[in-house]
């Protein structure tokens, strides 16, 4: 997590991207990267909590979050014992731009919420 809070990220806007460190948003919610408890705050440490299931979506061309975070997410879910599907979208980034992605992740979300949902939930 340092490294992220240090580095400068491609932020979208509608013509184009710019870039932006937000460092002051993140210092506020998250930390400096001085923060000794830094690490601690990661949600890796604390998969023991989690008790909803999970569906974790990356792109494997996502230029902001590596692929490496959400697989060892999943991968301590799994191990944890925790209900977690991991779905990689091959050459994609995080904004979903390819349709063929899109209803893919559609799909992914609609078989996921009706494996965990109760049949006769109340709206």
């Amino acid at each position: 997590m340092p490294a992220l809070l240090q580095q400068t990220v491609r932020a979208y806007v509608p013509y184009g991207r710019i870039y932006s460190t937000k460092i002051d948003e993140w210092a506020a919610r998250i930390g400096k990267p001085s923060d000794s408890s830094l690490e601690k705050k990661s949600p890796i440490n604390y998969v023991a909590a989690i008790s909803a299931p999970i569906l974790i979506l990356y792109g494997t061309t996502d230029d902001v979050t590596p692929n490496a975070q959400s697989e060892r997410m999943a991968a301590a879910l799994s191990r944890a014992g925790k209900s977690v599907r991991a779905v990689k979208l091959p050459a994609e980034e995080r904004w979903l731009s390819r349709s063929e992605t899109r209803i893919q992740m559609l799909n992914e979300v609609d078989a996921f919420l009706r494996e965990h949902l109760p049949v006769n939930a109340a709206p």
